[in-house]
């Protein structure tokens, strides 16, 4: 393994920070929102240093207080701080937000990638099974898949994958279809280049900015779903929090004697899917070459 050498290392760190500063100065709000999800991530990474208390800590002394210096955001019912269960919700909310979107990502992508290569029967097919995937009621099919696998992470992470996965694909086959049309994949047919080859080096390659800013759009969705599905009682079972739990239980059942029960998980909420759209439409404008000129 070669070990690339100090002066190379540096010139990267030149090229990466002007390539940043260059998207900072051109998109100002996708920099704010890459600056959000950066802090959003390494929050929840280091939750257990962030958190000022355990969310399971209880006080029962100190319930429904509000902001201080021992309790940032005060507590709730039970005395516990309602700082750390935010910090420790957005655990929940990064880990199934880019598990159900990787999900999506792969199925879509290799549902998209057959269907549009292929063409034919294999295509009107794929696109019959997305036509009823898309025409069922998505918090019907979300409650009903969630009833199936149980509560807990990895289902909602299932759920909401294989529900974005529909629309997905349809997005990422209209970029197969264009391709098929290109000269270049006539070309490696030409010169014997098997399905599986042209597929991986030469459809796939070309849709992955589709996917990198589709993935982006759908995260700040995604978390959107969580908690809705948190909201009612289909998310993570306590006494892990979510924003959409802390939404649901004292944030509306003490919302006149402590609001900030539902208006901190609700910013968090907010503030989350705002930066993930901001950065997607960033990212859009700079990947997909009919806009690099529009803006």
């Amino acid at each position: 393994m070669v070990v690339p050498s100090l002066a190379i290392r540096r010139v990267w760190a030149v090229r990466a920070g002007r390539s940043i500063g260059h998207f900072a100065r051109r998109k100002p709000l996708g920099a704010l929102g890459a600056l959000i999800i950066l802090v959003l991530i390494a929050t929840s990474l280091a939750a257990p240093l962030v958190a000022t208390h355990s969310y399971t800590e209880q006080s029962l002394a100190d319930r429904l207080q509000g902001p201080s210096t021992a309790h940032l955001m005060g507590t709730d019912s039970l005395g516990r701080d309602v700082f750390s269960k935010i910090v420790y919700g957005s655990r929940v909310a990064v880990v199934v937000g880019f598990g159900a979107v990787l999900v999506a990502t792969v199925v879509g992508g290799a549902v998209a990638v057959l269907s549009g290569f292929f063409g034919g029967w294999v295509d009107k097919g794929g696109q019959r099974l997305v036509d009823v995937w898309l025409a069922f009621p998505g918090l019907v099919l979300l409650i009903t898949l969630m009833g199936l696998m149980g509560s807990g992470v990895l289902p909602l992470i299932v759920a909401i994958g294989l529900l974005q996965a529909a629309g997905a694909s349809r997005f990422y086959r209209a970029g197969v279809l264009s391709i098929m049309h290109s000269p270049y994949i006539e070309a490696a047919r030409s010169v014997g280049a098997g399905n599986v080859r042209i597929m991986l080096r030469h459809v796939l390659p070309n849709i992955v900015h589709l996917m990198i800013v589709s993935a982006t759009l759908s995260l700040g969705t995604v978390i959107l779903i969580e908690s809705s599905l948190s909201f009612l009682g289909y998310g993570v079972p306590p006494p892990t929090p979510s924003w959409g739990q802390m939404l649901s239980g004292e944030g509306r059942d003490f919302f006149q004697r402590a609001p900030g029960l539902a208006i901190w998980p609700g910013l968090m909420i907010t503030l989350t899917v705002y930066a993930f759209n901001v950065l997607g439409d960033a990212l859009r404008d700079l990947l997909d070459p009919r806009l690099r000129g529009a803006r």
